[in-house]
């Protein structure tokens, strides 16, 4: 009976997919693999690459595995805002797909923290978009994840406010999480997540309570960035 299920289960499986056939996420095209992408829009929209950071950076570097606008803007904010989790197996093709350029994340005995939200607002939510596209992907390689900071209050969203507003906006935001009289953190290589890189301000704040709280060293990942 087992095997009948499964067998099943193929053929409407098989079914679904004739009638239903998977599609690129940005073109729409047809494509032979199941949440797979078209080779040209893959290739436009993953983009490996270190940002440039402040001098007084906290970070030893940030990298961005993708292009934000035209390419991973809409399943970040279909996943985020709608809660469409048939965005999360196209974002997590693509980091596969960016896998062999990243050959520095076996070798750092890495933390990973998720840039944390609000409470009130992941309640609302239901999740942290970020631990959603980084988790499993980063068990795979057997880096860990802790929430190893906090958000005390919800922030302002930083697109059209000046340095100055940023840094006011973000003061006092982030706190370190403190576990048997330590932070999680201290003493680690801490690999510091998040979806999208825009201003850098979230990050760096994150950064440098990380670097207060003891880390060893700080990288930052991020899926989508247009820097």
């Amino acid at each position: 009976m087992p095997k009948l299920n499964e067998m099943s289960r193929d053929i409407l499986g098989s079914f679904w997919e004739f009638l239903f056939p998977s599609r690129c996420p940005k073109c729409g095209k047809y494509v032979a693999e199941k949440s797979g992408w078209c080779p040209e829009c893959l290739q436009e929209a993953l983009f490996v690459r270190r940002l440039s950071l402040p001098l007084d950076s906290s970070f030893e570097e940030i990298w961005a595995l993708g292009n934000y606008r035209e390419y991973l803007q809409k399943l970040i904010k279909d996943l985020k805002y709608r809660r469409k989790m048939s965005a999360l197996p196209f974002i997590k093709s693509l980091l596969h797909e960016a896998e062999p350029q990243l050959g520095w994340l076996a070798e750092g005995a890495f933390l990973a923290v998720p840039v944390p939200l609000f409470a009130e607002k992941e309640r609302a939510r239901g999740f942290n978009q970020t631990e959603l596209i980084f988790t499993e992907w980063l068990q795979d390689k057997d880096i860990a994840m802790v929430r190893g900071l906090i958000r005390n209050r919800e922030t302002m969203a930083m697109y059209g406010l000046n340095p100055a507003e940023r840094e006011e906006n973000l003061r006092g935001a982030f706190e370190a999480v403190v576990e048997e009289g330590k932070p999680l953190v201290q003493g680690k290589n801490v690999l510091l997540i998040d979806d999208i890189f825009t201003t850098g301000s979230t990050m760096e704040a994150c950064g440098k309570v990380l670097k207060e709280a003891g880390a060893a060293s700080i990288t930052g990942l991020v899926l989508a960035s247009d820097h």
